[in-house]
């Protein structure tokens, strides 16, 4: 994340000094959740390989201290990058999405009513803000 941070604030400076004849905005999504176009090339997982360790019951210890965040569906942080590159008067914005809060044990307790078979280990609750 530091890295990202860097690069965004490099990239800013850029624009301020050469003054491009094109428009930069960053989008800023929380956690994006939802389907994967393409699961068999999809290469580093990153959200959707944490659930993949939640139904496997790997790396809990990493799961459970995770605090509760924001999420955005796939579809909708699709959107939100359309809208930064089409929308007349978006220039040099910084375009932040969320949809919803969620927590490890809330993904589990979802999975559980999907797959009511399925033995998924137990994640206590973490304090809501």
């Amino acid at each position: 994340m530091a890295f990202k941070a860097l690069l965004e604030q490099r990239i800013w400076g850029w624009m301020r000094w050469e003054k491009p004849s094109f428009t930069f905005n960053t989008v800023l999504p929380d956690t994006v959740i939802g389907q994967t176009l393409d699961p068999k090339n999809q290469g580093i997982q990153s959200t959707c390989g944490m659930v993949k360790w939640l139904w496997d019951g790997v790396n809990l210890d990493v799961l459970a201290q995770l605090q509760p965040q924001w999420h955005l569906d796939t579809r909708d942080a699709g959107l939100l990058y359309v809208v930064a590159m089409i929308t007349p008067g978006v220039n040099g914005e910084r375009l932040y999405g969320f949809g919803d809060r969620y927590s490890w044990p809330r993904i589990r307790k979802i999975l559980k009513n999907l797959y009511p078979e399925k033995g998924l280990p137990e994640l206590e609750e973490n304090v809501w803000d």
